[in-house]
This record gives C-alpha cells, sequence and structure tokens, in this order.
C-alpha cells in the first residue's frame, strides 16, 4: 500500500489511525466504529475469497474451473511432507517430470508470497535445490508453471467491480516485472487494450468474490505478425492494491492513488 495515501485519507476523514504489529497492522476508528486493516488487505474481501487469493495455486484452479485465462500452475510440496494431501506432488521425481515435459524451461515460485521473493527461472537441474530452499523459505508449498515470454506485465486495482488503476510494466534488467527489481511503470494508452484487460480483470473478481483487490496480467510476445491481438493470461490476483513502488514513479499521480483508498477505507464504514 502507500502508506502517505492511507495518513492523507485518515487525517482528511476525521479517522483516528493507530499503527499497530510493526507496522503491518492498522486500527481506524470513525464515529465509534472500529476497521482494521492487515499486511496491506483492507477489511471489504471475504476471508474466503482472500485466502484463496493468497494461494496461487488455489487461484489457478478457480479460475481455470471458471474458463478465464490464467497462466498454468501445479503445486509442489516439500519432500518431507508426507501428509495426505501432498502425496503425488512431493519428490524429486515429480520435479524432474515437470521439468522434463516443459522443455526444461520452468519457473519454481513460493506459492504464498509476493514482490518477486524466492522466485527462480529454472533452465537446469543444477538449480533444483537453491530454487527450493528459495521457494520454502517464503512459503510452506511452491508453484511451478512454464516459463512464458512475455512481451509486457499490467495491473489492474479494482473496487467494487470498477477498475480504479491500470498501468503497464516494463522490466529492467531483471528477467521479472516487479518494479522494485527495477522495471519501469506506464500508462495504457491503447483503448482496445484497455477494455481487454479491464474485462478480464472484472471476470477474475466477479468469479473470485473480491470488492478490493489487484489483477496482474501478463501480455505474451507475439508469435508473428499476423497476429492481430496479443494473448493475454491472469499471473495472479492480490487482495490488496500495493501502490508504494507506483507512487515513486509517477508522484503526479498521488491524488489518484489517495481518491483510491479514500473510497475503499471508506466503503468499510459503511
Amino acid at each position: 500500500m502507500s502508506r502517505q495515501a492511507i495518513i492523507n485519507v485518515c487525517q482528511k476523514e476525521g479517522i483516528k489511525l493507530q499503527t499497530l504489529s510493526r507496522g503491518w497492522l492498522f486500527r481506524l476508528e470513525k464515529d465509534g466504529r472500529v476497521r482494521y486493516m492487515f499486511k496491506n488487505c483492507l477489511a471489504l474481501n471475504a476471508q474466503s475469497s482472500g485466502a484463496i487469493a493468497a494461494d496461487k495455486f488455489a487461484t489457478y484452479e478457480v479460475l481455470r474451473a471458471a474458463n478465464i485465462p490464467i497462466i498454468d500452475h501445479t503445486i509442489l510440496y516439500p519432500f518431507d511432507n508426507h501428509r495426505d494431501f501432498a502425496k503425488g506432488c512431493n519428490t524429486i521425481e515429480y520435479l524432474e517430470q515437470y521439468f522434463n515435459d516443459h522443455d526444461q524451461d520452468i519457473v519454481l515460485k513460493p506459492n504464498h508470497g509476493y514482490g518477486g521473493q524466492g522466485i527462480t527461472h529454472i533452465t537446469s537441474v543444477k538449480q533444483f535445490p537453491a530454487a527450493l530452499d528459495a521457494a520454502f523459505a517464503h512459503s510452506e508449498s511452491a508453484s511451478l508453471c512454464p516459463f512464458y515470454h512475455i512481451y509486457r506485465e499490467y495491473r489492474v486495482i479494482m473496487l467494487d467491480s470498477e477498475p480504479r488503476l491500470v498501468y503497464g510494466k516494463k522490466r529492467g534488467v531483471d528477467w521479472r516485472f516487479n518494479l522494485q527489481n527495477g522495471a519501469t511503470s506506464f500508462d495504457v494508452s491503447d483503448p482496445a487494450l484497455y477494455g481487454r484487460l479491464t474485462a478480464l480483470a472484472r471476470a477474475a473478481v466477479r468469479e473470485l468474490d473480491l470488492r478490493f483487490c489487484s489483477v496482474d496480467i501478463i501480455e505474451l510476445e507475439p508469435q508473428s505478425t499476423a497476429d492481430k491481438a496479443p494473448e493475454l493470461l491472469i499471473i495472479e490476483v492480490n487482495s490488496a492494491a500495493v501502490t508504494a513502488h507506483y507512487c515513486e514513479q509517477h508522484p503526479d499521480r498521488a491524488d489518484l492513488v489517495e481518491a483510491i483508498y479514500r473510497d475503499a477505507i471508506l466503503k468499510m464504514f459503511e
């Protein structure tokens, strides 16, 4: 989130703001009513919806079942997890088979993770040990997906089924598109692309029953010049809207971002 935007909104709207849990938790009080914001999440989404969005594999399964375009995912558990739900997805043989089935070009990432942490692009079995350590250091399970040749990545911030901020991301020297890793953000000026992105985001939030969230969408590199419209796939859905790095790159958008948080926060008190 943008901490300064939250502070500004609370000051302007007469909301008493208290920071708890070493900065992870906000207590908001207005007209005798109390609401909380925890780890960037506002008290607008149902707990079950937020839990699904926080789980990359669960999000994939829900959206795939609804025929909403999303990148392929499968689940991987630590090799010492012998519980029933992990069977068949908790061995080195399983990982090796997935790696070989996808042209020895995959991505391994924490199933519950954010900010590009613990993600490894794997093209050699020699990377397995370090990649597994990195993923499981951040999550009790990991997600596997094929490596996609991404041209652009986009983020759509949604509030009650309406797109409030849509922007693209160009990667820097890193192969990932995280702003904190050197990617740069830009406006989506093409009306047709804007319409496709927001339609896909609406479909996702409707299926997941989320009120306030951000939807990350990738645009694949065109296979030929004959491709009329780029293929768009959801990569993940976040039950929060983190804008700190966007605001650093676009300080002139502070009022826009603040308006998004203002509307979302006031909806918590409705």
